[in-house]
């Protein structure tokens, strides 16, 4: 057992090379562990049910569960910033070096990590929900499922 949070509602975990990450949406925190154990660590209270989680570099990325923004804050210290509005909720999140890839209403975006620029990088049907994104040296691949949780498809698109 790496550490016990406060709550039974953790919705994201990630990590990095020293640590566990996790989004306690019950209480609004995200927490941190180190891996081999110890008192978990709040790195940030007072969020409104964060779910999906990420780390990256000196950061440490989230969106909510109804909330449509995606959140960064540094991991050692500093101010949470919204870098970009109007997501999907439980928007799901891909990285590389200088972007980050999302999920918003009806289309599949990527936001600059510098400048917080976004860009539409393919539209669908507004009742689609993207469920998750991946990536690779070439291309950006994401699954949608109809309004129903049906009617599951896999996408991809050069990048």
């Amino acid at each position: 057992t790496l550490g016990t949070p406060a709550s039974t509602v953790i919705t994201g975990i990630a990590v990095d090379d020293l640590s566990v990450y996790v989004a306690d949406e019950d209480r609004g925190d995200i927490h941190t562990v180190g891996k081999r154990g110890g008192k978990l660590t709040r790195l940030i209270g007072g969020q409104y049910k964060p779910h999906t989680l990420a780390v990256d570099g000196p950061y440490v990325y989230w969106t909510f569960r109804t909330v449509t923004t995606l959140m960064q804050l540094p991991k050692a210290d500093g101010e949470p910033v919204g870098l970009t509005r109007d997501l999907a909720p439980d928007s799901p999140l891909a990285f590389t070096e200088h972007e980050i890839f999302v999920a918003e209403p009806g289309a599949l975006s990527k936001v600059m990590k510098r400048s917080s620029a976004t860009t539409r990088l393919e539209s669908h049907a507004a009742d689609l929900r993207i469920t998750a994104i991946a990536l690779d040296d070439r291309c950006v691949y994401w699954t949608t499922v109809g309004p129903s949780g049906d009617a599951a498809t896999l996408w991809a698109l050069g990048r």
